[in-house]
């Protein structure tokens, strides 16, 4: 499994930036060391279920930190890089 792309989630400090690592075995990983810092406790509860959605694609929350997304489709991953720049704004 090799990264074809990373992307860091622009407009969140820079201690704390979401990182999208898109790999060739058709998986892409979402990294967010704090999310209490950055999302309510009930968002963090249905994060897994919102980015399902989002994309379309099914995606697992491995640990606190880690969602699966079951896709390495670069639109779709735009998409969540989108959504997730913007979420703050």
């Amino acid at each position: 499994m090799n990264v074809i792309k990373e992307i860091e989630v622009k407009n969140y400090p820079e201690n704390n930036t979401p990182i999208i690592r898109v790999f060739d075995d058709g998986t892409s990983y979402l990294l967010i060391d704090e999310m209490e810092e950055i999302f309510t406790e009930d968002e963090i509860d249905d994060f897994e279920d919102m980015l399902t959605s989002l994309l379309n694609v099914e995606v697992e929350q491995e640990d606190r930190e880690r969602f699966i997304i079951m896709t390495n489709d670069l639109e779709k991953i735009e998409k969540l890089n989108n959504y997730l720049e913007n979420y703050n704004s």
